[in-house]
């Protein structure tokens, strides 16, 4: 007999909140969930996950076609069409894949990555940057941007 691999959990139209000392920092939705024996957690029909800052205002949008969440290493894989938006700082980020680090506070890829600041565009292959996208480092850079 087979040992059953699947998840132990579905759920469809997922929409929930992250708070922290009553404090709102993150909201996710999904268009399903599967929970697997393991504590990982697959999101196969898109997701929206925002972040809050101290007063309750989006800091930062993460978006994408599907994600994966390994547990036991406490990291989060984000696949196509990825775009990681810091909405105070009107900064787009655009690439196929992501990896989000919440311990460490820190995304990256080694994948093509496009940006758009209010006034540059930069794309390269490869990033590392601040999860809430305030400080990135861009591999392989070409664009147009300004130096001062």
């Amino acid at each position: 007999m087979e040992q059953y691999t699947g998840p132990i959990m579905v759920v469809d139209s997922l929409d929930g909140i992250l708070t922290d000392s009553a404090k709102l920092k993150a909201h996710l939705v999904a268009g399903k969930q599967l929970r697997y024996e393991n504590h990982d957690e697959e999101f196969p029909a898109g997701f929206k996950l925002e972040f809050y800052d101290d007063q309750a205002k989006i800091e930062s949008i993460m978006s994408g076609d599907s994600a994966y969440f390994e547990q036991v290493v406490n990291v989060w894989h984000a696949y196509g069409n990825v775009v990681v938006e810091n909405v105070q700082q009107h900064k787009v980020l655009k690439t196929e894949e992501l990896h989000w680090k919440p311990k460490d506070e820190l995304i990256e890829t080694d994948k093509f990555v496009t940006i758009r600041t209010p006034d540059q565009i930069l794309s390269g292959t490869g990033l590392i940057a601040k999860d809430d996208f305030s400080e990135y480092e861009i591999q392989n850079i070409t664009g147009t941007f300004q130096v001062e």
